[in-house]
Formats: structure tokens, sequence, C-alpha cells
């Protein structure tokens, strides 16, 4: 299960990075609804996988993988909390 995971997320991120070449730089005002749809998506799998998780430890990983998913497409989006939490404590 482990390498699946990693395999899928791979395979995510290999359509994130064609998506910003392919793209550029996502416009602040424009999020494409292809784009959003994905994230909500992977927002759904991340809760799923979440809930599992509260009752089989083993999906510690699957959990790890949605939530990466989910994170390197709302970084895509432009969705960046660490630098958002360091702007408002400066």
């Amino acid at each position: 299960m482990n390498t699946l995971n990693r395999s899928r997320a791979q395979q995510v991120a290999r359509v994130i990075e064609i998506r910003a070449v392919e793209s550029g730089a996502v416009d602040a005002d424009v999020v494409p609804a292809a784009l959003l749809r994905d994230a909500v998506r992977e927002a759904g799998l991340f809760q799923r996988s979440v809930l599992g998780h509260l009752d089989h430890k083993e999906w510690r990983d699957r959990v790890r993988a949605d939530g990466q998913r989910l994170m390197d497409l709302l970084a895509e989006i432009g969705f960046r909390p660490s630098e958002r939490a360091a702007r408002k404590s400066a």
C-alpha cells in the first residue's frame, strides 16, 4: 500500500509540474476550474483518509500521500500558509 500511495503521489506531482509549465504562473484573481475541481477532490480524499486513519493505524502513509497531493494543488493555486504566517508575525 505504501508503494501504491507513493506512485500515485508522484503521478499527481508530475501533472502539477506539467500544468505549471504549460500555463505559467497562476494569476491571483483567476483559478482555472479544473485546478479548483482537482483541489476539492483531493481535499475529499484527504478527509476520507483521515477518517479511515482514526480506525486503522496502517493508513498513516495514505493520509500523508493524500495530504501532500492536496498541499501541492493548493500551492499551485497560490495558497502558501507558511508565507502568510510569516508575514503576519513580522
